[in-house]
């Protein structure tokens, strides 16, 4: 799947930048960047709402823009050094500023050819004043990223559009809302977090959810409701060895929780499936809900894992279609590790050419009534693994590796949702690299290949990266 670019309600400052001397010297050059500006506006604007403004001069006109500025609830700065612009001009303002920048080291001219001239020159010379602009954001610690490429390459755009993208995502994740229902499965404790430390490194509202509440949700979901669900869950999946019984259960707790979770304003969802009990008023595991939650945008993390299901929320915001995924077994000889979880899964992620199959689940590990699942295999594509997983200095890293989904069937012998990954180097290597670096044994996972994106939300969230 493409990453999606960041929705039309973000809005980009487009920044140019040249030199006091330059207008001043050379009057009839600040038309030419300023039409070149113009075309690079064209670009980002088909993908973005675009704020251009330049070419920038002076301290003076850049404290004229952060004025107006207060009127523009801005996403991020693109920054363009048009010409060379020395760095202690725009340094002051990019550190007021505290949005997401990013440079562009871009020019207008492709190739350089025997008749390259000094008006070419002076409109194809940025590329220092990026080194100036750059080396000083290091030093004071202003974080950025950057991406170098002719301002017609499409991979340099894609790079552009990869990193609106992400700030998009991250913006959307630090405005999310998590509820935990049912605490976290005991003893287990790589997932572990404290609602403090989610709000202060991601930004995310812990929201804790009570099996009471969830109660009381459940007395008022209307019986006709329950059956109109019913019917479309039949029309829509392949019913085999299901009892109306654990349906009908499995639906009135699904909009006992759509209910739950609109009113609680959440985002996303972790579910401890041990504190649900068949002679509670809370007597099944939610999870034919919760594939349909990850079907339709949620984050979702099981066994209360609340950190994986903001991996997971992070990634719909990205590309508009995510899961939750588990390292189950090895199959050595064919390099591929066997991936599932317990009965929850993104279903618009299954294979096109096999039914979904809504069976009866008897839950043996947990003290809950049957649930009806949802069972099928992932469609075969590239697809990236994703993991917030926290350090020894309690900061969340973020650990990306791109895998192959394989094209196999179901095992018929499982009755859960399954798929088979290859990783790009041996699985034994895999593996250990991956638990040397702290990852969990909750993942994400989304199509596509989208590590530059998350190396952009690392950079933009200040967190350590690294690939497997």
């Amino acid at each position: 799947m493409e990453t999606r670019f960041c929705d039309n309600k973000m809005k980009f400052l487009l920044l140019g930048l040249t030199s006091g001397l330059y207008k001043e010297k050379l009057p009839e050059l600040t038309d030419k960047l300023e039409s070149f500006l113009g075309e690079l506006k064209g670009i980002l604007q088909n993908h973005c709402d675009i704020l251009s403004y330049g070419p920038v001069a002076s301290r003076a006109e850049l404290d004229e823009l952060m004025v107006k500025l207060d009127r523009e609830n801005i996403a991020g700065v693109i920054v363009i050094l048009l010409s060379y612009s020395p760095s202690l001009m725009s340094l002051p303002f990019l550190k007021e500023i505290s949005k997401p920048i990013l440079i562009w080291n871009t020019q207008k001219l492709w190739e350089i050819k025997d008749d390259f001239n000094a008006e070419d020159l002076f409109q194809n010379h940025g590329i220092h004043g990026v080194q100036d602009l750059a080396s000083v954001l290091l030093r004071e610690k202003v974080p950025f990223s950057l991406v170098t490429g002719h301002f017609k390459d499409e991979c340099a755009q894609q790079k552009i559009k990869e990193w609106m993208t992400a700030v998009t995502a991250v913006e959307k994740l630090r405005n999310s809302r998590v509820g935990n229902l049912g605490g976290t499965f005991p003893m287990m404790g790589d997932f572990l977090i404290s609602p403090e430390s989610l709000k202060s490194k991601l930004g995310v509202e812990f929201v804790k959810i009570s099996m009471d509440e969830v109660a009381d949700y459940l007395k008022k979901v209307d019986d006709a409701e329950i059956e109109k669900v019913m019917k479309d869950d039949l029309k829509k999946y392949k019913a085999e060895n299901l009892s109306p019984e654990t349906h009908r259960r499995s639906v009135r707790i699904e909009l006992a929780l759509r209910k739950l979770i609109e009113d609680k304003k959440l985002q996303g969802i972790a579910v401890n499936f041990i504190a649900f009990d068949r002679s509670s008023p809370v007597d099944t595991v939610p999870f034919l809900a919760i594939s349909k939650f990850l079907a339709e945008g949620m984050g979702y993390g099981g066994e209360g894992d609340v950190l994986t299901a903001c991996s997971v929320l992070l990634l719909q915001y990205l590309t508009g279609e995510a899961n939750f995924v588990e390292m189950f077994t090895v199959d050595f000889p064919n390099n591929l590790i066997f991936m599932s979880h317990m009965a929850e899964s993104n279903p618009k992620m299954a294979r096109p050419d096999s039914p979904i199959i809504l069976k009866e689940n008897p839950l043996p590990l947990a003290y809950a009534a049957p649930s009806a699942v949802l069972c099928f295999s992932l469609r075969p594509g590239l697809a990236t693994l994703l993991d917030f997983t926290r350090t020894a200095e309690n900061e969340i890293k973020v650990i990306t590796s791109l895998v192959e989904v394989v094209d196999k069937p179901m095992l018929k012998n499982i009755d859960q949702p399954q798929f088979f990954i290859r990783p790009n180097c041996r699985v034994e290597e895999f593996l250990t690299k991956y638990s040397l670096e702290g990852g969990k044994h909750h993942l994400a996972m989304c199509y596509g290949d989208q590590r530059q994106t998350l190396k952009y939300v690392a950079t933009l969230m200040n967190m350590p990266y690294v690939e497997i």
